[in-house]
């Protein structure tokens, strides 16, 4: 049985065809592979007479050209003509060898058509690690591995966003199972391995994965140990949460840990001060308040506060309230000043100006379950990494958001209006407990980090 090889992001380029057009491509390749030769032509001129058309309808053509030990390369699908061109021109000296099969990319040109294209540019490094499933070979071999190899596969439709570089910040949504973190994973790889090319001397930690719960950010550091099992290049990434790396910097200017208060500790105290400035406003009232508008937005000045906007906020406040709030939060916070007692976003607002003092401290930064930070550690992140090629990278669900937090990416310095992906299909959920779930959960869309709506459609 012939062997046809392809590159390891062909299936993601190829899922950008006509779908009529996939479909015959993959009636084509499955009679070549079974050796039918009866849709494969001969191509008049060829520079090399070896490579064949492959017909994938009446107006397609697949470009199929010799490899080594009997295989084949699939090099093109394009409109008949084209590939007939293709194939005529085709130098035998420039043919992919089988020895470079695991490293060619495949480029999707704007025309629909697929092409492959040998590496040799910064643009589509070849990174070694865990395997990337790209076909039914390297599916079948994976298929026999554990279900602990499986939760760090990368899978193909990703693979592009991995190993991409951006000219900023870029952002990836999907829901439930798409990979989200499994990407981010093998984002943080592809920087580690690239900043060890570029900066082989300087062996700091100069990438930073964040998220903002504990519990995820062990898991992460267990998989990133195993995704990349070089200790030089895994020594380059530090994992950490935001709320830990916020108290670090704190801890590191004043010399001392900063005191954290939940939030229920927060709402209880915030009661007792309404009650003592005769307040009509609850304890969570005030500490939302505080949290979701003064410090989200860092204002500092009373006639800031009465202006300001209160977005997703229930209650109408009047100039006069806003004063007496006002008045409340400066002498209530002050307190906790005295007291060397903070909130989580205190402290990461605080360590965000510990950056702006000091510069930052990474990189690249990568952050997972993106959706639930605050704006004042989304400051301090922007503060922590200059702004770049390749700065944020960052991962998320809007729909799946736990915190009340209403987040502005683009008021807060970080631009990823043209770099935004959205992964489209879970490997988690079936398609019967998604039709089951929707019309309970309702399609209504949610407010991106990048402000627009984040639908369900698709």
């Amino acid at each position: 049985m012939p062997k046809l090889a392809i590159s390891p992001t062909f299936l993601s380029e190829f899922s950008r065809l006509d779908h009529a057009i996939q479909t015959a491509a993959l009636t084509a390749v499955q009679a070549y592979m079974t050796g039918d030769d009866a849709r494969t032509e001969t191509v008049a001129d060829a520079s090399d007479p070896r490579v064949r058309l492959l017909h994938v309808g009446q107006e397609w053509s697949g470009v199929v050209a010799p490899g080594a030990e009997g295989s084949a390369w699939l090099i093109a699908i394009r409109r008949h003509d084209d590939a007939a061109a293709l194939a005529r021109d085709l130098p035998a000296a420039e043919l992919p060898s089988a020895s470079r099969a695991g490293s060619s990319q495949v480029a999707a040109p704007d025309d629909g058509t697929i092409e492959l294209v040998e590496p040799g540019s910064d643009d589509s490094p070849a990174l070694t690690g865990p395997p990337r499933v790209s076909g039914p070979e390297e599916l079948s071999a994976v298929l026999d591995k554990s279900f602990a190899d499986w939760q760090i596969t990368l899978y193909p439709r990703q693979h592009r966003i991995v190993d991409a570089r951006f000219a900023g910040s870029a952002q990836v949504t999907g829901g439930p199972g798409t990979g989200k973190t499994v990407l981010a994973l093998h984002r943080a790889a592809h920087l580690a391995h690239r900043d060890a090319a570029r900066y082989p001397d300087d062996e700091r930690r100069s990438i930073l994965v964040t998220t903002f719960n504990r519990v995820l950010a062990q898991i992460l550091s267990q998989q990133l140990d195993r995704v990349l099992p070089d200790r030089a290049l895994r020594d380059r990434v530090e994992v950490a949460t935001v709320d830990s790396l916020a108290r670090s910097l704190v801890q590191e200017r004043s010399g001392r840990s900063p005191e954290t208060l939940g939030r229920e500790e927060l709402s209880e105290r915030w009661r007792d001060a309404a009650r003592a400035d005769g307040l009509p406003y609850s304890g969570r009232f005030l500490v939302d308040e505080w949290e979701q508008v003064i410090l989200a937005q860092n204002l500092t000045r009373l006639p800031d506060y009465i202006r300001c906007e209160r977005s997703g906020r229930m209650l109408h406040l009047a100039p006069e309230h806003r004063t007496r709030v006002w008045e409340t939060v400066q002498r209530y916070t002050g307190a906790m000043e005295v007291a060397n007692e903070w909130s989580y976003p205190q402290v990461a607002l605080e360590a965000a100006r510990v950056l702006g003092r000091s510069g930052p401290r990474y990189r690249h930064v990568v952050v997972d379950e993106a959706q639930d930070l605050h704006p004042t550690q989304w400051r301090m992140l922007r503060a922590a990494v200059p702004a770049g090629p390749d700065d944020l990278f960052i991962v998320g669900d809007p729909h799946q958001r736990i915190y009340d937090n209403r987040v502005s990416l683009a008021s807060l310095g970080v631009n990823v209006r043209g770099r935004s992906h959205r992964l489209r299909v879970s490997y988690r959920v079936s398609q019967e407990i998604l039709s089951w779930a929707m019309p309970i959960l309702g399609r209504q869309p949610a407010l991106g980090m990048d402000d627009n709506a984040d639908t369900l459609a698709g």
